[in-house]
């Protein structure tokens, strides 16, 4: 059994919170409770990605109950 972990190869993007894999797709990376939790944000365009990561801490607020 081998003790290695899967890791997303990552490449940082201009912006904090914000990460761009190898895929070329954005995503934006929080921590809640502990945890680091990573959402696509379904965009390749930098421009469109900060807007959107912009509304991510809008909508992960909404959503808490």
């Amino acid at each position: 059994m081998s003790n290695t972990q899967s890791v997303k190869p990552e490449r940082k993007a201009r912006r904090q919170h914000l990460v761009r894999p190898k895929s070329g797709i954005y995503y934006a990376r929080a921590w809640a409770h502990g945890k680091e939790i990573w959402r696509s944000l379904k965009t390749r365009h930098f421009r469109v990605a900060e807007a959107k990561l912009a509304e991510f801490p809008k909508n992960r607020r909404e959503h808490r109950i």
